[in-house]
């Protein structure tokens, strides 16, 4: 049997964006990764981009942690539930779930463009700065897909990085 962790290595959950301008791939040894499709950028503002980009990544975390839940499962059976869990234990949890409420992290692009923050109360956020696609009749000549899909995976990849770290600092120290 493999692994805990080669299995882990092997998830691949593949989503689109409710309108179809947004694909984002979860590998469970690269993390995440968006692409912009080309002939839709017009289409949008920068905000209109950014909902589309926090739909793709929200729904592409949603399918890597079912499927590590489906890998635990299979590895260690199913999860007991919280009511049957010794005290001491749920009430670790309850503790690590209050300071995890408290981790906020936000970055930003080389390039300045694109922010994404993540907190346990707002969940993920991603803000493409005003300007950026200036779409209409003067386009921003660098602002390409790929351009703007490379900034959100540098700032995305930089604040699930700085969460991570966060978290399992304060799951730590508890």
């Amino acid at each position: 049997m493999d692994r805990f962790r080669d299995q882990v290595d092997k998830i691949n959950v593949e989503v689109v964006s409710p309108d179809g301008s947004v694909k984002g791939l979860y590998n469970g040894r690269t993390g995440f990764t968006i692409r912009i499709d080309d002939h839709r950028l017009d289409k949008h503002t920068e905000d209109s981009l950014s909902q589309q980009i926090e739909a793709t990544v929200r729904s592409a975390i949603d399918g890597s942690q079912a499927a590590h839940e489906r890998v635990h499962e299979k590895r260690h059976g199913k999860r007991r539930p919280a009511d049957e869990l010794p005290q001491s234990v749920r009430d670790r949890r309850a503790a690590i779930a209050e300071s995890v409420a408290e981790i906020h992290t936000v970055k930003k692009s080389a390039n300045g463009w694109v922010k994404v923050g993540f907190s346990e109360d707002s969940g993920m956020r991603v803000k493409i700065r005003k300007g950026t696609l200036q779409n209409g009749p003067i386009r921003n000549p660098n602002a390409s897909a790929i351009t703007i899909a490379n900034s959100v995976n540098e700032a995305l990849t930089s604040a699930i990085s700085d969460y991570t770290k966060k978290y399992f600092a304060t799951k730590i120290a508890l």
